[in-house]
């Protein structure tokens, strides 16, 4: 929370963070980067929010199917609800434009960095990380993510810095929230369970005293 405050007040104010952005955005547009820039176009393309939030609803779907819980799905739609509202109202909110070859816009947080982010940690909350490897691959994704869209020149590295920081604080929120709903859930069907007994009509021949 204190290092997205402090990014929040340096992109507000233009501090030295701002400059720094320049400083970035100067050495990668005087650069070419045949190969790398590629493969960087290619891993923003495939990062794109709407694509990935398509798919991790596709997959705690089919995972809420395969272990019969609710879990998988709350946890997904609950990380897609707290994401979109978060990204969508600090963009708009502040209001900040790209570098030059992206436009005028919204570029503060990134949005495919904290999509990615977001979408990594519920994926490690659901299959698990005891494999070394599968560690590895989802830290990686948002972080190539990241550097991919600064590469690109799409976003400052503030705003990237930005989408890391804010995924880890969803990654933070979502569980307990959706373990709130998971228990409201729960206290609610054991109402209407309960309601249902007490409600129930007597077994035919035994008499209801009072």
């Amino acid at each position: 929370t204190v290092g997205l405050l402090f990014l929040l007040e340096q992109v507000h104010f233009e501090g030295p963070i701002v400059r720094l952005d320049f400083a970035v955005d100067h050495w990668v547009t005087g650069r070419v980067f045949p190969v790398s820039g590629y493969a960087a176009e290619l891993i923003v393309d495939v990062a794109n929010p709407p694509l990935v939030v398509a798919l991790l609803l596709i997959l705690v779907v089919v995972l809420t199917a395969q272990r019969d819980s609710l879990q998988p799905v709350t946890l997904g739609v609950t990380a897609i609800v707290l994401l979109s509202t978060a990204v969508l109202g600090l963009k708009y909110g502040v209001a900040r434009p790209g570098p030059a070859s992206w436009g005028p816009g919204v570029a503060w947080p990134s949005g495919h960095t904290t999509t990615s982010m977001v979408a990594c940690g519920v994926l490690a909350q659901l299959i698990g990380t005891e494999r070394r490897y599968t560690r590895m691959v989802l830290m990686a994704v948002p972080a190539l993510v990241g550097l991919s869209l600064v590469l690109r020149d799409y976003h400052w590295l503030s705003d990237v810095l930005a989408g890391w920081l804010l995924g880890s604080l969803l990654l933070i929120a979502t569980p307990a929230l959706a373990t709130r709903l998971m228990g409201m859930q729960r206290s609610a069907s054991d109402a209407a369970i309960s309601h249902g007994q007490v409600g129930a009509e007597p077994p035919p021949g035994r008499k209801v005293l009072g």
